[in-house]
């Protein structure tokens, strides 16, 4: 430059070294504005001008210089990039997350495996509703990570994708990002809670334990019903285990879960009795209730009897009546003879 023989692209890189490197964003556009003067087809130059705008937040100018660059070439990926960025940008009004995800499928395309991403551009393809993307998703924040291992919410992200693809079912590739997870940071309340009610799951009373530890870190972090709940219960079964061993094998392979029939009944009979909660026979009824409607035969009975004497909902003998027949439907013999001394055989 100094000696006044320099060409477009010593301008161009001089603005790159000012823009990406040593940060200084008057120069850079000096040296990028003079390389365009000089050639206004560089594209080069002209990625590295739309980059400059998207720095600066000009938005505007960003997406003007990019559909500049896809006229000149429609094969220049960095502008797709670009693009995709700058339909992601909620503060904008060219806003736009679908046309934010099919700019990017283009730039992929371009692309094949090195590629450029960020954290919201994976975030656009988590979901849940088509596979398909959520593959993707995967592959984008697995990219991610490549740079930035201990990025807790990405790590965070790959284990719920996992878990996602297995029917919602945490999986072993859940369970190691989710102990980066904890590596990065031991109080995430998510991973807390997911490893516990996973290691509830496992059918060994060793994993049962660590799940109990996990769920109570979990409760410490943040007082959630649901942590609450499948603490209860399994507080509740590991109790039973170490009073009566015969009973292992009943419980460690019924599944824990707050939408599953056994978990349900199970907290009904919980607030029940008040062991390891306060009576309360309105959420007794609630969660017999909910057992019922999963068809879990257990419940039909007590549900009965929650109508017939009032026990956390007003009596309703119809529907006493039309659940005891439910539960003798099953053979149980209590339910018989409460039918019996209602004169409804």
């Amino acid at each position: 430059v100094e000696s006044k023989i320099a060409d477009f692209k010593t301008y161009n890189v001089i603005g790159k070294i000012y823009l990406y490197h040593n940060i200084n964003f008057k120069k850079a556009y000096e040296n990028l504005q003079i390389s365009n003067q000089l050639n206004p087809l560089y594209i080069a130059n002209l990625i590295d001008l739309a980059n400059y705008h998207y720095k600066k937040g000009e938005i505007l100018k960003t997406y003007s210089f990019c559909k500049n660059i896809i006229t000149l070439n429609d094969k220049t990926s960095e502008a797709y990039y670009l693009l995709s960025l700058v339909f992601l940008n909620k503060n904008s009004k060219l806003f736009d997350l679908k046309q934010a995800k099919q700019i990017y499928m283009k730039y992929l395309e371009l692309v094949k495996e090195k590629f450029n991403v960020n954290f919201d551009l994976a975030k656009l393809f988590y979901n849940k509703e088509s596979k398909s993307d959520m593959i993707l998703a995967l592959k984008l924040f697995k990219k991610i990570i490549e740079t930035d291992e201990n990025n807790e919410i990405v790590l965070l992200n790959i284990a719920l994708i996992y878990q996602d693809l297995n029917d919602n079912n945490v999986d072993d590739n859940s369970v190691i990002f989710l102990k980066r997870v904890l590596r990065v940071n031991p109080n995430n309340f998510i991973a807390l809670k997911t490893l516990g009610v996973y290691n509830l799951n496992r059918n060994n009373i060793e994993s049962f334990s660590e799940g109990i530890r996990y769920l109570e870190q979990a409760r410490k972090i943040k007082n959630d019903e649901h942590t609450f709940l499948y603490l209860c219960v399994a507080r509740y079964i590991y109790n039973e285990i170490k009073r009566n061993p015969s009973v292992t094998q009943y419980y460690l392979t019924s599944p824990i879960n707050l939408n599953s029939g056994n978990t349900l009944f199970l907290l009904g009979r919980l607030y029940d009795s008040g062991v390891g909660v306060d009576i309360n026979l309105k959420k007794s009824f609630e969660y017999y209730k909910k057992a019922a409607n999963l068809n879990y035969v257990k419940s039909f009975y007590y549900v009965a009897e929650c109508y017939e004497f009032g026990r956390g909902t007003e009596i309703n003998m119809d529907k006493a009546i039309e659940y005891y027949d439910k539960a003798i439907f099953y053979n149980d013999f209590d339910a018989y003879k409460a039918l019996e001394r209602l004169n409804k055989l």
